[in-house]
């Protein structure tokens, strides 16, 4: 039986929503000239790929021009990020997680016309996804896949998830730690799938792992286009097209 979307515990917040909008959208401004923007707090790569459309959540601007450089033209990436480098105190980065979240949602219903099939968050940004993708869930969405890169989910989830580590990632990876969280994934989600990045912590959006997730997410990304069972266990990625 597949886990239930609870409703999340309201955050205190130090920023408004206004604040955290203008917070995301100044950040654009380090972007190069020919990325075009004007999604609100959502840049969008290769938007006019004809395959399914992913929504990811990242801690800077350099990790999308990297992936949408990487995973080719056809794939359209709509990205956000995280609070961090924006705000560094790290109590207040925590406490506007699920305020940012919020937003992030309203801004999706908002914007797609249809439910968002796929989404991914790594590191300090996938605790923000994971949010986004209860509230849409509570909103009336059916449950996203998610993609979620070095953390492990707060909540239950009623659906799939593919969790990826770095395989030099100590601080991050729990297999490296010396624990087994299947048993735990197979409680919590509908169904899990891991794999492994060839890089340590922060490294993954450069070669050689940079190609492995590409690998992944064009993978994982079919199978939910398609409604493939998914794929469970764990997985290796299919990188020859990326080398």
């Amino acid at each position: 039986m597949c886990a239930t979307s609870k409703p999340l515990p309201e955050d205190p917040t130090k920023y408004t929503a206004d604040a955290l909008y203008a917070l995301i959208v100044q950040s654009q401004s380090k972007l190069p000239a020919t990325v075009q923007h004007g999604e609100g707090p959502f840049v969008a790569f290769n938007r006019d790929g004809a395959r399914e459309p992913i929504i990811w959540c990242f801690n800077s601007w350099v990790e999308p021009l990297s992936l949408a450089h990487h995973i080719g033209a056809d794939q359209p990436i709509y990205a956000t990020r995280s609070l961090h480098a924006l705000v560094f105190d790290k109590t207040a980065k925590k406490l506007n997680r699920l305020a940012l979240a919020r937003l992030l949602t309203q801004e999706i219903l908002k914007t797609h016309a249809a439910a968002p099939k796929v989404l991914g968050g790594n590191c300090q940004a996938a605790p923000i996804i994971e949010a986004v993708a209860h509230l849409l869930i509570q909103a009336g969405a059916p449950a996203p896949r998610l993609i979620i890169m070095e953390h492990e989910l707060a909540y239950s989830y009623p659906g799939h998830v593919l969790h990826l580590f770095g395989r030099q990632s100590a601080d991050y990876n729990p297999f490296l730690q010396g624990r087994d969280p299947t048993p735990v994934w197979g409680r919590q989600y509908c169904s899990a799938a891991h794999g492994f990045l060839s890089a340590g912590h922060g490294q993954y959006f450069r070669a050689p792992a940079i190609h492995e997730l590409c690998g992944y997410l064009r993978s994982f990304i079919d199978d939910a286009a398609a409604g493939c069972p998914p794929r469970t266990g764990l997985i290796e990625p299919p990188t020859s097209l990326f080398r």
